[in-house]
């Protein structure tokens, strides 16, 4: 990533649970330290949240590291992110390649977990 400031970011990824006796179990966690530029949305990036979610800080990061959105096909949670002691939850993930440049990285969308059950389980 050239000319961003880049800071550590924690990330906890989860591999897909399931369901056992009707009780829903996590996949395991595991954790990754990326680098990533971090900053706030625009007020047109903040309209494209979903209404629900628009009044949740909410943040952009510019990563080289592909994180993962949740996939209700799969079961696999979305990857949560720490910063400053806050959990973020990976909403939407763009993935801008050129061709033949080195500056291929993806644009990622996080939206502040409340612990209110606006996460998927």
């Amino acid at each position: 990533m050239v000319g961003l400031t880049t800071r550590t970011v924690v990330v906890s990824r989860f591999e897909a649970g399931e369901w056992v006796k009707g009780v829903y179990e996590k996949g395991a966690e595991s954790i990754l330290e990326i680098q990533a530029s971090v900053q706030p949305l625009d007020p047109n990036e903040l309209l494209q949240l979903p209404e629900g979610r628009r009044t949740h800080e909410s943040i952009k990061i510019f990563t080289d590291i592909e994180l993962h959105t949740a996939n209700t096909t799969t079961g696999e949670q979305a990857d949560m992110l720490e910063i400053d002691g806050i959990q973020f939850e990976i909403h939407k993930v763009e993935r801008w390649m050129l061709p033949g440049s080195a500056q291929n990285h993806y644009k990622v969308v996080a939206v502040k977990r409340t612990g209110l059950g606006d996460v998927l389980p």
